[in-house]
């Protein structure tokens, strides 16, 4: 893929195959575009500072270990989520300031136990 953003970055566009990449691939299936180029850059404390799994994973695991530690971790938040609508939509039926996604975010940035 990253040569794909590069071949965009220089000027190619359409079904384009980087000459390096042909003795591996037949044909390019990623038509690139003018958003292949686009990029977003973050400050990575900022990142780290919202991954709520982040501190759980560890080198010596393998993608299948990585994949269960980050979905386990979504459906604990996710169960935290319900369980704070079902209390919280006796109080309010408000959906500006008691939206789905702040009481996610409380539950995201609630302190670990």
């Amino acid at each position: 893929m990253h040569s794909l953003v590069c071949a965009a970055l220089q000027g190619h566009r359409g079904y384009y195959l980087p000459e390096h990449l042909r003795g591996r691939i037949y044909k390019s299936i990623v038509q690139l575009s003018e958003e292949t180029c686009v990029s977003f850059g973050f400050h990575f404390d900022d990142v780290m500072r919202d991954n709520i799994y982040f501190d759980r994973l560890t080198p010596e695991m393998d993608l299948k270990e990585v994949h269960q530690v980050i979905y386990s971790t979504k459906r604990n938040v996710l169960s935290n989520v319900k369980i704070e609508e079902s209390a919280s939509s006796h109080k309010s039926t408000s959906h500006s300031r008691n939206s789905w996604f702040s009481r996610l975010m409380l539950c995201v940035r609630s302190p670990r136990k």
